[in-house]
This record gives C-alpha cells, sequence and structure tokens, in this order.
C-alpha cells in the first residue's frame, strides 16, 4: 500500500472512537497511518494520535512492528525522544497516543540545505544523546532518518521518534527482516547484523547531510571539501563512517566527545586524524579571587612595559631623557644614578707624510717617527730649540685629557617604576579587599536570616499539626 492509497479517516470518524481525547486538527499522513492533533480532556494537555490504516492492521506482522513501537518508547524517558503515553487497537486500527512536537521535522526543515556548522553539531549531538538514552535501555532504533527527527519550534530542539522498526537490542536476529532506509543504514543492516554502532552509523550520516547539504557518496569526499566547516570534522567523519563497526565509534555517547572538542577547542585542539581523536589543551581552572589578583598583576606588567618602553625612547633621544623622566617621576633623582666612568685618554698624534720619512725607518711606531723629524727640523735650524707657543701648548693639554663618559642607571629606573606602579594601586587594593569584606558580611547575614526563617518556619508548621 503506498501513501497515495491510503484514505487517513476524518475528524469526525475519529471523534466517537476516542471519548477521553478531543480530536483537534489532521497533522499528516503516510505510508505508516496517519497523525492527529488532539487534546487530552482529563489533563488538559495536547497530544499526537498515530493510527494504522484497517488494510494494514490486518496484517500481523505489521500490527506486532507498531506494537513493538509503543512498547520500546514507553520505557524511555528522554528530552530527545518522544514521548509515548498509551496505544492500543480501536475500529480495527491500532493507534499509539504520543508526546505532541509542534516544530517540523528535519528532512523538512533542512533538506538539500547547507547548515551552520555549530547548528549542525547541536543538532545531531542530541539526536545522539536520545540515541545514548535508547541504547541504555536495551532498544535499537533501526531507522535513524531526518524525517524521523522533529525540531520544537521555540529552539529547534531535536527529539528521535517512530521506533515503529525499533526491537530490543538481545532479540536481534542474523535471519530477521531488513529493515532501515538506504543511505543512512550501515552496511552491516543489510547482512542483517544490525546493532547500537548501526544507529550511530546513521547520526554520522545525518551530521554530514547537515554540514555538506548530501549524503556522502562514492568516491567518498571530506565535508571541509564541499562546506565551510572545522577540517578536525574530516576526521571525526572519516572514523564514524567506516564500513566496519569495528573501527568506527563504538557508541553515540564516543561520537559526542569528539564532536564537542572540536566545538570548544575551534583553534587549539590538535587533531589525530589517524584515529579520529583530539587532543585538547589543559583550559586553567579560575576563581573569582585569582581573577582579582590577576587583573592586578596584569596592570602591573602593563605599567612596566610602558616603563621600559619609556626608557628606551628616552635613552634614544638623549637630552631630553633627564627631561622627560622628571615628567613621569617628579620626585628629584638621586645622584647616584649617573655614575662616571674614566676611560684611558687616546692619545692624538699628527700625521706625517710618508715621503718626510727617513728611508732607514720605514715601519718604526709613529711615535719615533715624529721624534726623528723633529730632530730633522731641528738640525736644519742649527740645533736652536723652538719654545712651543700657548696654542700648541693648550691643543696637547686637550689632546691628553681624559673625557668623562656619563652612563644610564636603567636598573634604578626599573626599581623607581616599580615602586610607582606599587604605589598607585596601593589605595586600589585596600578598595578591593574592603569590597570582599562587605560581601563577606552581606552573604553571612543573608544566610542567618535564611536559618532564621526556615526555623521559623518548620516551629509555625509544628505548632499548626500540634493544634489539629
Amino acid at each position: 500500500m503506498t501513501p497515495e492509497q491510503f484514505q487517513a479517516p476524518s475528524l469526525e470518524e475519529l471523534a466517537p472512537l476516542f471519548p477521553n481525547y478531543s480530536v483537534d486538527d489532521f497533522i499528516a499522513q503516510g505510508g505508516m497511518g496517519a497523525v492527529y492533533l488532539a487534546t487530552q480532556t482529563s489533563l488538559d494537555r495536547r497530544v499526537a494520535i498515530k493510527i494504522l490504516p484497517r488494510e494494514l492492521g490486518k496484517d500481523v506482522e505489521f500490527r506486532k512492528s507498531f506494537s513493538a513501537e509503543a512498547k520500546a518508547m514507553a520505557k524511555l524517558n528522554h528530552p530527545n525522544l518522544i514521548g509515548v503515553y498509551d496505544f492500543g487497537e480501536v475500529d480495527g486500527m491500532p493507534y499509539i497516543i504520543m508526546e505532541y512536537v509542534a516544530g517540523k521535522s528535519l528532512y523538512n526543515s533542512a533538506y538539500g540545505q547547507k547548515i551552520d556548522p555549530a547548528e549542525a553539531a547541536r543538532i545531531t549531538m542530541e539526536t545522539l544523546r536520545g540515541l545514548q538514552n535508547a541504547h541504555d535501555n536495551g532498544i535499537l532504533h533501526r531507522d535513524v532518518k531526518p524525517a524521523n527527527i522533529l525540531l520544537e519550534p521555540l529552539n529547534a530542539e531535536a527529539k528521535l521518534g517512530d521506533f515503529g522498526l525499533a526491537i530490543a537490542s538481545s532479540d536481534s536476529d542474523e535471519e530477521a527482516p531488513i529493515f532501515g532506509t538506504p543511505g543512512y543504514a550501515a552496511p552491516e543492516v543489510y547482512e542483517g547484523n544490525p546493532d547500537a554502532r548501526s544507529d550511530v552509523y546513521a547520526a554520522a550520516v545525518i551530521f554530514y547531510e547537515l554540514l555538506t547539504g548530501q549524503l556522502p557518496a562514492d568516491p567518498y569526499q571530506a565535508p571541509s571539501a564541499l562546506a565551510q566547516c572545522d577540517r578536525r570534522f574530516d576526521a571525526v567523519m572519516a572514523k564514524a563512517l567506516q564500513p566496519c563497526p569495528e573501527d568506527r565509534h563504538q557508541s553515540a555517547e564516543e561520537l559526542i566527545v569528539d564532536i564537542e572538542t572540536v566545538l570548544e577547542f575551534p583553534t587549539t585542539a590538535t587533531p589525530l586524524a589517524s584515529a579520529g581523536h583530539y587532543v585538547a589543551p589543559v583550559r586553567p581552572l579560575a576563581s573569582s579571587k585569582k581573577k582579582g589578583n590577576g587583573l592586578l598583576i596584569g596592570a602591573f606588567v602593563g605599567l612596566l612595559v610602558v616603563g621600559c618602553l619609556g626608557f628606551v625612547l628616552m635613552k634614544g633621544s638623549g637630552k631630553n631623557s633627564t627631561k622627560e623622566e622628571e615628567e613621569a617621576f617628579p620626585e628629584k633623582l638621586p645622584a647616584t644614578e649617573l655614575v662616571e666612568e674614566t676611560i684611558a685618554p687616546v692619545e692624538v698624534k699628527k700625521r706625517t707624510k710618508r715621503k718626510n720619512l727617513p728611508a732607514s725607518l720605514p715601519e718604526e711606531p709613529k711615535k719615533v717617527r715624529e721624534q726623528a723629524s723633529r730632530q730633522k727640523r731641528a738640525k736644519s735650524r742649527d740645533d736652536v730649540d723652538r719654545i712651543p707657543s700657548r696654542s700648541e701648548r693648550n691643543k696637547e693639554e686637550r689632546e691628553h685629557v681624559a673625557v668623562p663618559v656619563t652612563s644610564y642607571d636603567h636598573h634604578a629606573f626599573l626599581k623607581r617604576g616599580r615602586d610607582y606602579c606599587i604605589t598607585k594601586t596601593q589605595s586600589f587594593l585596600e578598595e578591593h579587599q574592603e569590597d570582599l569584606v562587605k560581601n563577606m558580611e552581606s552573604l553571612e547575614r543573608e544566610g542567618r536570616s535564611i536559618i532564621r526563617d526556615q526555623n521559623f518556619d518548620n516551629k509555625t508548621e509544628s505548632l499548626r499539626r500540634d493544634n489539629m
């Protein structure tokens, strides 16, 4: 029977069959039956009623599968699974009463579209959490696909339903009929050996489809080659879609951990492509007290860096360094910070032309050559000793005077900068300490008030019971 051949009952036909419910509207129909919106009058809650056509209800195996859906889902209680309230048969039509989800299916909302990677990961992880709960209760879904995932309209929370093909994991049999949807069914499903890893495989296919807008094809292409997503998802997907179940994630929780690692550390996590796992960096532990101290230390370090930069600029500016330093730190500079170092004098001598040197002294030191030159000039003047003039004597004195060199004591500058930072932050530290004390006192007062009120309420309740 095809969906076109199935004639869903009208609201008027269903109303007398469900006296405890008010059948309000028709939702949808398919080959497996039709779904109606109703209100449970006793609890005043909205529910969804799913019924089977009479033609399919006559098939014993089909009715058995439908009954298995109700019993399997009734055992589960999870926010990412559609809850089941009741099931039975009326007028030859099996029915099941379920939690009503106002949103559309994932198939209708995202078919053929590339979804934001973070949103695709969220929907996939919520589906995996529902699967993990079903597997923990010994239930296999065996038909995980976008059409069986509903999204709530408020926050698009994923809810997995339609366990019509579900069976207990302990009852799986190699000779049982093959159930599943092509494109989402794992390779072992076609061999008649489905297990929990088969459901995880189907969820991974959904994740791939949400990222790329298409199902995995042959030859296989990594998600990052078809969409703009974190390349580390390639390693996760490569492991999740392995043909051999032993090479895949062994549980839904294991796949959730890998996806969460990529989302939590989008730039620093290091992928291990061979295994599909990620090494997450160690996250520092933070507390309110350490956070406050960290701000103070950061302020001090920042001021210290500014001081060092100022030292470099003043050193490069030469004469203006002292003026800029005095503007930054008004206090008078200690006299010990400028140290004079005496450097040995450098003797400056006149250059003599090589052609006037005696031929017998070509390699002698310069001083000897000059002395020989003076002697030669003296002999040419009849050995008359000439007295040097005042300008010559002053020039000679200047050439032999040691020049003091001034060096900057940068260690003292840094010490003064540190003391300045401590002085400026002292008031802030005191105010911070006062605020902490006030907060603790306020917290203590509120705690005592709550305890007193609680004791008073207990005493009042005790007196009321005694009077009764």
